[in-house]
């Protein structure tokens, strides 16, 4: 009598279970939560900003797939199969693959975004304000450089990055930060554009840095920079910025 309630109460359970459908590596999946796989991502809380016009998405997602070497993620480059991230994304999915031109691993849908109005969203500088000229690094390292990158600019753009693809190259795109304060008490902020090809060897990347920087004296507005005070200021912090991509 107790083995036949016994198989009631299961069958009863899995009837009862919630049903869910989801499409992953190309393979779709239906069924009860009990039957469908871990999901390798898992976002947390998304904003919604628009910057220059344009919608952004703050993410911070961890994720994790047992049996890749490495994964590449668009927008942001080759990463190692399980870490997390947390920066602005452009469009409404985040798509994982098993290399820059292989196979779709997952995607990962951006819904129900809360929604950043007015002075919350971060103030970062349009692609065309960048000058051509940029400096150049290089990246020999364990680590990938998309990795190395995100750490580094983490320390010094605590307001965020924006992370896009653009012809075959990615880029990463910061806020403002503050420069060092020059001696006749100009304030100088610098925000810079990374960019690297998407397909080169992760752990071996030649890369640019171009900058933009604005200046600004007490009780004035911002304004680019042109006193050579602002731009001995943003030179000496791109100059350590340079220095610690490469180290």
């Amino acid at each position: 009598m107790f083995k036949i309630l016994t198989q009631l109460t299961l069958i009863l359970a899995t009837s009862l279970a919630p049903q869910f459908s989801w499409v992953a590596g190309g393979q779709a999946y239906s069924g009860s939560s009990q039957s469908l796989p871990r999901s390798p991502v898992t976002l947390g809380p998304v904003f919604k900003l628009t910057v220059n016009s344009n919608p952004l998405y703050r993410v911070s997602y961890t994720y994790d797939f047992p049996g890749q070497k490495e994964i590449y993620i668009r927008g942001v480059g080759t990463v190692s199969p399980k870490g997390n991230l947390n920066y602005l994304h452009s469009g409404e999915t985040i798509e994982f693959l098993d290399s820059p031109s292989g196979n779709s691993l997952y995607v990962a849908k951006l819904e129900h975004p809360s929604i950043l109005m007015g002075g919350s969203a971060p103030a970062i500088p349009d692609e065309i304000q960048f000058p051509r000229e940029s400096r150049r690094g290089h990246w020999r390292g364990q680590r990938p450089f998309a990795e190395k990158a995100f750490s580094v600019l983490e320390q010094y753009f605590r307001s965020g990055y924006r992370a896009f693809e653009k012809d075959s190259s990615l880029f990463y795109l910061t806020t403002y930060t503050e420069g060092p304060e020059a001696a006749d008490g100009t304030r100088t902020q610098v925000s810079v554009l990374i960019s690297h090809p998407a397909k080169s060897d992760p752990q071996d990347v030649a890369f640019t840095v171009a900058f933009t920087a604005r200046e600004r004296r007490s009780h004035t507005d911002w304004r680019d920079a042109a006193s050579d005070a602002a731009k001995k200021s943003a030179e000496t912090l791109v100059d350590e910025l340079l220095n610690a991509l490469q180290r």
